[in-house]
């Protein structure tokens, strides 16, 4: 019993040990648009969740097939989407 045990708790520490990075999140494209100084003077774009909300649009758009270098108006959001919110969505 005790070497089951033993084995279940390796397994478990094992796993945690060799699991993939977590995805990063909302808080850390925020983030990313603060630290590179992402500004607007539209001030609905000011407000967090409209930029996360918009960071999704993008990432729902080049998932569909929409070129990242498509989008001229916002290329630092449409780069901190996929960075931040869907890496998967890079080359």
């Amino acid at each position: 019993m005790k070497q089951v045990l033993i084995a279940t708790v390796v397994a478990a520490f094992s796993a945690l040990a060799l699991a993939a990075p977590a995805q990063a999140d909302e808080q850390s494209y925020l983030d990313y648009l603060r630290d590179h100084h992402y500004a607007t003077g539209n001030f609905w774009l000011w407000n967090p969740q409209t930029q996360i909300d918009t960071g999704y649009k993008y990432c729902g758009m080049i998932r569909s097939g929409t070129p990242a270098s498509s989008f001229r108006l916002d290329p630092l959001m449409v780069e901190a989407a996929q960075h931040e919110l869907c890496p998967d969505t890079l080359g």
